[in-house]
């Protein structure tokens, strides 16, 4: 073999090992199976991931939705503040609850023990009613013993009157009586705020008559010198602070007063 087919069978030798190895180094690296965390093939020294597959949708209905911000399109979390919010409404509920039994319990319709009545009416004696003027004095013993409201609160209450008047003219022309009616009673009182209330009594009355002129007589003055049943039904109306009106309707009287609380 002469030196020229040396020089180009060698340097065919020298292309044919160069194809070889690009070949060789082309071909891609395939993991093998027994590393499961190293995925993706690699190229050229690369490593290329295949794509991961989607999240499996959430198709529970019962879950709801979460809150997104339409300003920053994320996700709205409940802030402390919301949270502290939202545990402090029962408990202001039930403060508020407590404040309204607090009122009921201090607000009282009937503070004051003492009543002293100043008045007129037509006080009712031998089948007949004379105009007469006078005043009445009761003090409370019992303070809501049946009903403690905001709207309806009781009292008992012992009262002594004392009227005066005159009968003329009773029996015969110029006869003159001068009449003084004591009534002792008991006295049941319904409020129903400060400036309403009722009340029911009932007791006894007498009266002492006195002659006043010569036609008078004396037994004219014993018969109007009688006693009797009392009871009927009141009114008030507050008019002032500690000052109410007074209507009474009864067996002995009729009348109209002005009373103060103390």
């Amino acid at each position: 073999m002469s030196l020229r087919e040396r020089q180009i069978s060698w340097t065919l030798g020298v292309i044919f090992s160069l194809c070889a190895s690009n070949a060789f180094a082309e071909t891609p690296e395939i993991p093998s199976s027994d590393s499961p965390s190293d995925s993706g093939l690699v190229i050229d020294g690369e490593k290329i991931t295949p794509p991961t597959a989607p999240e499996p949708v959430n198709l529970d209905t019962n879950t709801p939705p979460p809150l997104i911000d339409d300003s920053t399109h994320e996700l709205e979390q409940e802030k402390p503040e919301q949270k502290k919010e939202a545990s402090k409404q029962p408990i202001e509920e039930l403060n508020l609850k407590n404040q309204d039994q607090m009122i009921e319990e201090i607000i009282h319709l009937d503070p004051n023990r003492q009543w002293l009545s100043v008045g007129f009416g037509y006080v009712q004696n031998s089948g007949s009613y004379f105009a007469a003027g006078g005043l009445k004095y009761a003090i409370t013993v019992l303070q809501r013993p049946l009903f403690e409201k905001r709207n309806l609160q009781d009292s008992l209450a012992i009262e002594g009157g004392l009227y005066f008047y005159k009968a003329l003219n009773f029996s015969v022309l110029s006869d003159s009586y001068l009449i003084a009616n004591t009534a002792g009673t008991l006295r049941y009182n319904l409020l129903f705020s400060e400036d309403f209330g009722m009340f029911f009594y009932g007791g006894v009355f007498r009266n002492f008559a006195y002659a006043t002129s010569q036609q008078s007589s004396a037994a004219i003055a014993n018969q109007l010198s009688g006693q009797g049943v009392a009871g009927g039904i009141g009114f008030l109306f507050r008019i002032a602070p500690n000052w109410n009106t007074r209507i009474d309707l009864g067996t002995d009287i009729a009348g109209l007063s002005l009373m103060l609380r103390f």
